[in-house]
């Protein structure tokens, strides 16, 4: 490696390339998944195209009926979609490794690269935080770049539109949002807010929706609902803050059995089954009720070619860049969109403060 030079050809680079991958993506990826929360929870999806198409069911078909043995079958209408389009976000991660180092490796006896260990897990967690940081956040342009939770499930209609569409337009585009706050101040988190969000998500609000505009479209009552919490996820203080709740109510675990040890701690935070988890990365005064089947990371695939002539895929890939000056430069690098199919079957709860109950 310490041989690079900028004029190497693209095969050699791919090659060297492959090489790396394979040897320091499993403790990327160990390091990565620790210091990244919402990347861990939501399914992953191999793309196939050079952006990303999210397919949004605006209209359904209407011809079920109860009818006799010899009763005509009724009209079903058709189903109506609504596509958009996004390219994926490009997240790099650059490392450099000098010369010195690498020829020092070499003169030990170990050509294994190990100078590169503790650049790679450093550029796991600065890229972990990166995304992170964008996967809880929102875009203020969406033009190349991944598109947050807070894009996904609005504060009430703001941000007015999700990949390109209007919620006013479209208004299936909206999450369930539920709006803590009273006086202008922010309120504890209680059971009746949680079961509220849970009906909601469930079996809809029980009004229509009437869009505005050109395409103009009523989402029904009947269309809405279907969901599930499948996570619950907000800030530290706040998870906290529901701890104390469950067990100011009295929630606590069931006792295990007769002659075994007892935990007297809250092993786990559940809601209906629910994992309740806290991220440092979570907006503030937030709690976000997601139903996953709803989500996906599609993740593009990288194509590098090993030393023996073969293609590999892989979705982090570390790319040698070449020799600059007296170092050896490489990135990680990954290409990749957040899509929520179903903003309506997720809630949000905004405005909880971090007070507790008394016990």
């Amino acid at each position: 490696m310490a041989g690079l030079t900028s004029t190497s050809n693209l095969e050699t680079l791919s090659q060297i390339s492959a090489e790396l991958t394979y040897k320091f993506k499993p403790g990327f990826i160990k390091v990565f998944n620790e210091e990244n929360d919402l990347w861990q929870w939501i399914p992953k999806s191999r793309a196939r195209g050079e952006a990303v198409r999210v397919k949004f069911h605006i209209g359904r078909n209407t011809g079920t009926e109860r009818q006799s043995e010899t009763g005509t079958i009724g009209a079903a209408g058709h189903q109506t979609y609504h596509s958009g389009y996004e390219d994926f976000g490009i997240y790099t991660a650059a490392i450099e490794v000098s010369d010195l180092a690498v020829a020092k490796a070499a003169v030990a006896g170990h050509i294994n690269y190990e100078a590169w260990a503790d650049e790679t897990a450093r550029a796991a967690e600065d890229l972990a935080r990166f995304i992170n940081m964008d996967l809880w956040g929102q875009a203020a342009d969406a033009a190349n770049h991944c598109l947050g939770i807070l894009d996904a499930l609005d504060q009430d209609g703001t941000p007015d539109s999700y990949w390109g569409l209007s919620r006013t337009t479209y208004p299936f585009l909206k999450c369930i949002y539920v709006d803590h706050t009273s006086g202008g101040e922010n309120q504890p988190l209680d059971l009746a807010a949680l079961r509220n969000l849970y009906r909601m998500i469930r079996h809809g609000t029980g009004q229509d929706l009437v869009g505005t505009g050109e395409g103009a479209m009523t989402f029904k009552a009947e269309d809405q609902g279907g969901g599930r919490i499948d996570l619950i996820v907000t800030t530290p203080e706040i998870e906290q803050a529901y701890e104390a709740l469950i067990t100011a109510n009295n929630r606590y675990p069931i006792p295990p059995a007769y002659n075994t040890r007892v935990d007297p701690g809250l092993t786990d935070l559940v809601y209906k089954r629910a994992p309740v988890v806290g991220s440092r990365f979570c907006p503030d005064y937030n709690l976000f009720a997601l139903d996953l089947r709803t989500w996906r990371i599609e993740i593009l695939p990288q194509v590098l070619v090993d030393r023996n002539g073969n293609q590999v895929e892989t979705d982090f890939a570390l790319v040698l860049q070449g020799r600059a000056d007296q170092s050896v430069r490489a990135f990680w690098r990954i290409y990749f969109q957040l899509v929520c199919e179903k903003p309506w079957r997720n809630g949000r709860i905004y405005g909880i403060s971090h007070d507790e109950p008394t016990l």
